[in-house]
């Protein structure tokens, strides 16, 4: 129990950091490609 607990801790901010960089590169393709999808809600 705690070992798994142990290493559910030490995979989160891993996983934490591979989604907010997938996010993040994923909003930039987009942005590059499609930059009128974002501006039309301005």
């Amino acid at each position: 129990m705690s070992s798994n607990f142990l290493k559910y801790l030490s995979l989160s901010p891993v996983l934490a950091v591979l989604f907010v960089s997938a996010a993040l590169s994923a909003f930039i393709i987009i942005n590059w490609f499609y930059p009128n999808l974002l501006a039309l809600g301005q």
